[in-house]
């Protein structure tokens, strides 16, 4: 269907660059093999945000190397408990960090593993390496201590260091958009070694790793699970006060001296995937910025700086702690990874028209060269969609299909605010086959005559009519879930014990139903809204 060949395009980019890497004795995806010999990083080399987002994209077909990328990536963690820029065979990155996806990536995929029961033990094992290296942000990069996050970079001996360290630049490639024009006008503090600027993405993906080790923390019974969201609650209320700019009506980075920065990328949306924005902000931020096509909506979307920048696609400004240019790498290039935070934001923020708009279009332009080279890049121009029209631009690079994986969510999906989603209200026809879901094998079918997901070849939900299906949970006492659609549908749910009784709760009151002989009970005129069967 529309998805058309994206899901083998995906699965191929991860398993072309995944590798046995002998000196640690793990299997691992780096995000590309050619990366893999050369003078700076010798026979292999991790990054952070990278390796975690391939977690997220492999566990659709096999959730052990999903698994094996977070703890590869988690052994690279350094002394000071800090999760690194990169680590490899000859060097690593002890200067600098990356933005703090970890511990939502780590929650993201423990979602799509639970079967029930006890926590596993990989993610008991990774949360207090998770939890430390959250620990580690605020003491090491709130320079001016009002509790705003700052990229940097600590110093240290050049001789260690296969990059600049203790520069601007070293602090820019922290924040991993190594040369964006947000940082143009940026002051580097080399008494704090931190940026002199309150960073919107930086700020709000902490916020969200405090939430979601809030979540872990309750999951695994740990004592400091309130701590962590009292702590969220505490951010996403300092966010919302200093780093919105009511006239410009979105979230903006802020220099030390109040000043607000005018430049503009998708990190300033960031705020939508903590779940901290005001309906009214979000709404203002969708139609001013997002849609603007003078900013970042057009055919090919999004590009990594405002088209309005004066950086975009412009040379780069070259000043101390910065040697030498690196081209439009990311000043208007478009980046995998920033259209799935935004997307991500965007779904939970409930935005779901957009959500679509956005996934389509990623969709659009991974299949571009997909379809007809049978490449994934690492990133493509936003002025005709090319991604091999510079010479720095691998083949196979796993986190450009991204542009896919988001694409792959608008049929199945684990939300961690909220649960389980399926389908989508388009009613244009795809399906995913042999998506591994808590240990068995799904399949999912979405179109004109509704939605079909099924578990082993049974059927566990089928709809007869376009729609999404959002916080599906299911367990031993019964099943849950909101439903949105523009008209009434027939919801069956299977997988239910043949000839039990079971209560039907809605906001249209209490009934008792029977399930039938194949174990499914049949629910006619369900209308949008929370639902919940529990079983007698």
């Amino acid at each position: 269907g529309w998805l058309r060949r994206s899901a083998e395009g995906l699965v191929r980019s991860i398993h072309w660059n995944t590798i046995w890497e002998p000196l640690k004795g793990r299997v691992c995806t780096p995000v590309s093999r050619e990366w893999c010999w050369n003078e700076f990083f010798g026979k292999y080399v991790l990054f952070d945000w990278d390796t975690f987002f391939c977690s997220l994209m492999a566990v659709l077909e096999s959730p052990e190397l999903g698994v094996a990328n977070i703890q590869a990536i988690l052994q690279e963690i350094t002394p000071q408990g800090f999760v690194p820029n990169f680590g490899s065979a000859l060097s690593r990155s002890d200067d600098r960090s990356q933005p703090p996806v970890g511990a939502y990536c780590a929650l993201k995929v423990s979602g799509w593993l639970e079967a029930g029961g006890s926590p596993p033990a990989w993610l008991a094992a990774a949360y207090p390496l998770l939890l430390r290296w959250h620990q580690w942000w605020m003491p090491a990069r709130d320079g001016n201590r009002d509790g705003l996050l700052e990229w940097g970079c600590n110093p240290g001996p050049p001789e260690t260091q296969p990059f600049e360290a203790g520069t601007l630049r070293a602090a820019m490639y922290e924040s991993g958009l190594d040369n964006s024009p947000m940082y143009d006008d940026a002051a580097y503090n080399q008494q704090v070694h931190t940026m002199e600027l309150a960073d919107v993405g930086l700020n709000a993906l902490y916020a969200l790793d405090a939430w979601a080790l809030g979540q872990m923390a309750a999951l695994l019974g740990k004592p400091e699970a309130a701590g962590l969201m009292a702590e969220y609650a505490a951010l996403g209320e300092r966010i919302n006060r200093e780093l919105w700019n009511e006239a410009a009506g979105i979230y903006q980075n802020r220099h030390w001296d109040g000043r607000f920065s005018e430049h503009l990328s998708p990190t300033n949306f960031y705020p939508l995937l903590a779940g901290i924005v005001p309906p009214e902000r979000a709404g203002r931020m969708l139609r001013e910025h997002l849609l603007n096509p003078e900013e970042f909506w057009g055919t090919f979307v999004l590009p990594s700086i405002s088209r309005r920048d004066p950086g975009y696609r412009s040379g780069e400004v070259l000043r101390e702690g910065i040697s030498a240019s690196q081209g439009d790498y990311w000043r208007g290039r478009i980046w995998g990874p920033m259209n799935f935070l935004v997307c991500e934001g965007l779904r939970r923020a409930g935005l779901d028209a957009a959500t679509h708009a956005l996934a389509e279009k990623s969709l659009q332009l991974f299949n571009l060269e997909w379809e007809s080279e049978g490449h994934v890049h690492e990133n493509y121009i936003d002025l005709n969609g090319d991604g091999d029209d510079v010479s720095s631009s691998n083949p196979l690079y796993h986190w450009g299909a991204l542009l896919a994986y988001l694409a792959m969510q608008e049929l199945v999906d684990y939300e961690p605010w909220a649960g389980w989603r399926f389908g989508n209200a388009s009613g244009k026809a795809a399906a995913l086959r042999n998506v591994r879901w808590q240990g068995r094998r799904m399949d999912v079918f979405s179109g004109e005559d509704g939605l079909r997901v099924e578990l082993d070849g049974q059927r566990m939900l089928a709809l007869d009519r376009p729609a999404l299906l959002r916080g599906y949970r299911r367990d031993e006492r019964g099943i849950r879930f909101h439903l949105s659609s523009d008209q009434a549908c027939q919801v069956v749910l299977g997988l239910l014990p043949a000839g039990c009784m079971v209560e039907v709760a809605s906001a249209e009151g209490l009934e008792s139903r029977q399930v039938d002989e194949r174990g499914e009970l049949a629910l006619e005129g369900v209308n949008s809204g929370d639902w919940r069967v529990r079983l007698v």
